[in-house]
C-alpha cells in the first residue's frame, strides 16, 4: 500500500486503511507522516478528522514534536482556510484536549459558518458536555486538566449548556 501511495498520494481509503494499521499495531512511524500529510492536503476530510488521525502529547504513539508539527498544521490550515466549517471543526477537535478555548473557538466558528447543519452544533455541544463531565466527575484525574484549571470558563461551559446565566 506504501508503494501504491506512492502514485496516487490522494487516496484517502488507502491511506486510511495504513494509518489505521499502523495505529493498530503501535506503529508510530510512518503513522505520523501520514496524518502530517493528511492534514497539510486534505485538512477539511473525514480522515482528518477521524481518531486514527489523531496526535495528542498523551497518546504513546506521538514524540512531543509530533504533537507540535500537528498543532502548526492546525493552526496554518485555519488561517488558509478560516471559511472553511470542515477544517475548523477538525482542527477544534485536534485542539480539545491540549488547548480548549482554541477549540471551542473554532467549534464555534465552524458552527456559525453552517448554523443549518445540525453535526457542527452537536460537536460544540459534546465538547462542552465532555468537558464539564471530564472536570466534575473525574475531578482527581481529569482527560482534560487544562479545561478543568479555569474555573471561570467551566462555568461559562455549564452555562451555554443550561441556557441559564
Amino acid at each position: 500500500m506504501e508503494a501504491y501511495l506512492q502514485g496516487n498520494q490522494d487516496d484517502l481509503s488507502t491511506r486510511a486503511r495504513l494509518m489505521t494499521h499502523y495505529f493498530q499495531h503501535a506503529i508510530a512511524q510512518p503513522r505520523v507522516a501520514h496524518v502530517l500529510w493528511v492534514i497539510e492536503h486534505h485538512p477539511g476530510s473525514k480522515l482528518a478528522g477521524s481518531p486514527v488521525a489523531s496526535v495528542t502529547r498523551a497518546d504513546l504513539l506521538n514524540t512531543r514534536s509530533d504533537y507540535e508539527a500537528a498543532r502548526l498544521l492546525w493552526l496554518k490550515q485555519t488561517e488558509v482556510h478560516p471559511r472553511d466549517a470542515a477544517v475548523l471543526a477538525n482542527a477544534g477537535r485536534f485542539f480539545r484536549e491540549e488547548e480548549p478555548r482554541r477549540a471551542e473557538q473554532f467549534l464555534i466558528r465552524a458552527w456559525q459558518l453552517e448554523p443549518e447543519n445540525k453535526m457542527r452544533r452537536a460537536a460544540l455541544v459534546s465538547f462542552y458536555t465532555q468537558v464539564v463531565a471530564d472536570c466534575e466527575f473525574r475531578p482527581q484525574a481529569p482527560a482534560n486538566p487544562r479545561a478543568c484549571l479555569d474555573s471561570a470558563w467551566i462555568q461559562e461551559v455549564k452555562s451555554r449548556l443550561t441556557g441559564q446565566p
